[in-house]
């Protein structure tokens, strides 16, 4: 520096200059433990550093007049002259360096940002969208990309935020680095309106963040949605800070944040790399971690698309060896969005059909047009053709690689929830006399006490719970009642609802094999055409692979031909019901109801649920809801007792799931 830099006295000594005069003295940025506080068109710069136990402060001054000064790395520093000269300031073993950057780059450049690799450095100047060199040769060996002309822009220039209001605007703010990809604010008055989406208006929108993409040479511009809180009580403030109404603060090497003057702070990741990571996560929680096939997309279609005059007698359709995508018409077999024939997405059809591609989905409005005699037909045949996959089913051979692409998925967990299972103490009461009362019937051998005049000779018939780590002298009593409606077939592609299904209903029959002499069970489904549909009965339990894939098999083509409706409520009922009539025969009676949570479709409350779920304290009932559109499903939870619902999201969840469930009704 043009002096040395010293440590001061006071901090009334470090901070005098500041309040001496009319000088601008700005912050910079922090990468580090020291902070600079430098005077914009001045010499002066005071350097903060937190020891731990304290803050020393140093002053200096370099032979230019500072522009700005931004932090480059903890010891590092890039100060731009008023001419836009370049200097690197930096803190090696307790001293002070400043260097000079020339460059071989023709013309002027306002540095705002810079970034050092090892021998490479990156410069966003402008009017360049970035600089990019070779910092090991002197002069550095530098070449740039310039912007193009901004001809028409998204919008004019408010009159609020003119030049001279945002004349105090730090640029060195505005821009930061997520790894190889510069991320700088720009108000809309600099954004070119050729390359913005013209869905987008300025109207509803406070500016853009611009991504560079330096490994692939790319630029986006991402809109910040003006927020309807932010008013223009603040404007002028806002301009003296920002010209593009929003701040933007890197958050971490991932992550931008944004903040408007209504208070809204936004996150954004917006480098290739992150999006690709978080890409993968939303494809692992949508997909299933290990499900190869490819993401699917839903579209709905708009109401001038549909053409009743297509509606016709439903059909199963023509199949297509080629598996070709159809969508809107009435002939072929797996289409989406169409007419008559078995597939997805379509009215007049006699039942679902997933052939693997994009849905296009008819809207609900159109379903409730299909005229009477059209639903009558398509539910004759979807009972035909149910009945003959049945006959299928008990008539196929084993197949070992369906039944272990399930089973892979669930073999550990199924050995845990055993090992749970296996662990079950005593819950039921035993009624037994109490003596020593003071109410209750005369106890014959306190006889001569009571003529005495002792009070407690009365004895009484009272609940005595079972001893800690009593065995079960009854078993258990457990019913499953899983969803089988139409939802669970057409949405298993947005979310796996039925394939969870199905894996927790193997994890469940596996996990009791050979524990029936400790929890009795059985296994029925719920949907439109009924509240009770029996899939494994007590006492009749699944002996081998091939009747329990059997067992999945018929759960799964009942999603696939079942009239649409709901029922999770009656099934709730009729559980309830049939296990109060032998509730004393079990040490204690259980009914878990698996929903995937689509009620607010069908009208129903989740007060109807909640009072069921409470009606008869002698039976424990638990709901899990395995699929939602939406966050349905966590709201549910929100409304339903509490520690009686659970929210299931991947598989691997549910033995932790089922081992609270017995461990909370064995506890109680």
């Amino acid at each position: 520096m043009g002096s040395p830099v010293k440590t001061v006295n006071s901090f009334s000594e470090a901070v005098s200059a500041m309040f001496s005069s009319k000088s601008l003295w700005r912050l910079s940025n922090q990468k580090g433990n020291h902070a600079l506080v430098y005077e914009v068109d001045g010499h002066d710069i005071l350097v903060y550093t937190d020891e731990g136990k304290g803050v020393t402060v140093q002053n200096g001054s370099v032979p230019f007049k500072i522009k700005r000064l931004f932090a480059t790395g903890p010891n590092s520093w890039t100060i731009v002259s008023q001419k836009n000269e370049n200097f690197l300031l930096t803190l090696i073993n307790d001293e002070w360096n400043l260097k000079q950057i020339n460059n071989d780059v023709k013309g002027d450049f306002d540095t705002v940002a810079m970034k050092f690799n090892e021998q490479e450095m990156v410069v966003v100047a402008d009017p360049y969208y970035f600089v990019h060199g070779n910092c090991g040769t002197e002069p550095e060996e530098m070449a740039g990309v310039k912007r193009r002309p901004l001809g028409t822009t998204f919008q004019k220039r408010p009159y609020n935020f003119a030049e001279e209001k945002c004349a105090t605007n730090d640029l060195s703010r505005e821009v930061t680095f997520l790894g190889n990809t510069v991320i700088r604010a720009l108000p809309g008055f600099l954004t070119p309106g050729n390359v913005i989406d013209e869905k987008i208006k300025s109207h509803n929108c406070l500016g853009f963040l611009e991504a560079i993409d330096l490994d692939r040479k790319k630029i986006c511009y991402v809109p910040i949605p003006h927020d309807d809180k932010l008013g223009f009580h603040y404007q002028d403030w806002v301009a003296s800070i920002t010209k593009s109404q929003f701040h933007m603060i890197p958050w971490n090497d991932e992550q931008v944040l944004t903040i408007d003057s209504s208070g809204t702070i936004r996150s954004f990741e917006l480098s290739i790399s992150q999006l690709s990571k978080s890409y993968d996560e939303w494809k692992r929680m949508t997909t299933g971690i290990d499900d190869e096939s490819k993401l699917r997309m839903e579209f709905d279609r708009k109401p001038e698309d549909i053409d009743f005059s297509k509606l016709d007698e439903p059909k199963l359709g023509k199949f297509d060896p080629k598996n070709a995508p159809h969508t809107g018409g009435n002939q072929w077999m797996g289409g989406t969005g169409g007419y008559n024939t078995a597939g997805l997405g379509g009215i007049g059809g006699p039942f679902r059909l997933d052939a693997g591609h994009d849905v296009h989905q008819m809207p609900d409005f159109a379903k409730q047009q299909v005229p009477a005699h059209i639903l009558r037909k398509a539910k004759e045949v979807a009972k035909l053709e149910y009945a003959k996959k049945l006959r299928e089913i008990n008539m196929s051979d084993y197949d070992a690689s369906a039944y272990d692409t399930v089973w892979d998925k669930v073999q550990a967990s199924s050995r845990k929830l055993s090992s749970v299972i296996d662990q079950l103490e005593a819950k039921k009461k035993e009624r037994e006399w109490a003596k020593h009362q003071t109410s209750g019937d005369l106890d014959d051998g306190k006889l001569i006490e009571g003529v005495v005049g002792e009070q407690n000779i009365y004895r009484r018939r009272m609940d005595k719970d079972p001893d800690p780590g009593a065995p079960q002298t009854k078993p258990k009593r457990l019913k499953l009642c899983l969803d089988v409606s139409g939802s669970m077939y057409r949405f298993n592609g947005y979310d796996q609802r039925l394939l969870k299904t199905l894996e927790a209903t193997l994890m469940t029959m596996t996990a009791l094999d050979s524990k029936t002499s400790k929890v009795k069970y059985d296994i029925v489904g719920h949907s439109g055409d009924s509240p009770s549909v029996s899939f494994v009965k007590v006492d009749e339990y699944p002996k081998n692979n091939k009747e329990r894939l059997d067992t999945l098999k018929r759960m799964m083509a009942h999603t696939q031909y079942c009239a649409s409706g709901d029922n999770t409520v009656e099934s709730l009922q009729f559980a309830i019901k049939e296990l109060s009539v032998k509730k004393e025969d079990y040490d204690e009676n259980v009914v878990i109801l698996v929903s995937d949570a689509n009620l607010e479709r069908y009208g129903i409350h989740p007060s109807e649920l909640r009072r069921e779920m409470i009606k008869d304290p002698a039976i424990n009932t638990f709901v899990i809801f395995i699929g939602s559109l939406s966050t349905e499903a966590d709201d549910l939870q929100q409304q339903l007792p509490a520690g009686k619902t659970f929210v299931l999201k991947n598989t691997s969840e549910l033995p932790k799931i089922m081992e609270t469930i017995f461990a909370s009704t064995i506890a109680q």
